[in-house]
């Protein structure tokens, strides 16, 4: 299927359904195709929250934010 950029914009949510149903998506631009929209492969995710990860970065952030005080005068 072929659409237009601006008619693509309009429908963008009925195109990403059809190519998560495995037809083609071509948008074009002045007729010349632009961008294809393909089914892309499921994520393999592990699910959860990584704990470990959240605290390495708030261990970073406080140690970036401790070196920028300022030390105001009395």
């Amino acid at each position: 299927m072929e659409v237009a950029i601006t008619k693509a914009k309009a429908r963008f949510s009925e195109l990403v359904r059809a190519a998560q149903n495995g037809e083609r998506v071509v948008i074009t631009n002045y007729g010349e195709p632009a961008a294809e929209l393909v089914r892309c492969k499921p994520c393999k995710r592990k699910g959860g929250f990584d704990f470990k990860k959240w605290e390495e970065t708030r261990r970073q952030q406080s140690t970036c934010s401790r070196r920028r005080r300022r030390v105001r005068p009395s």
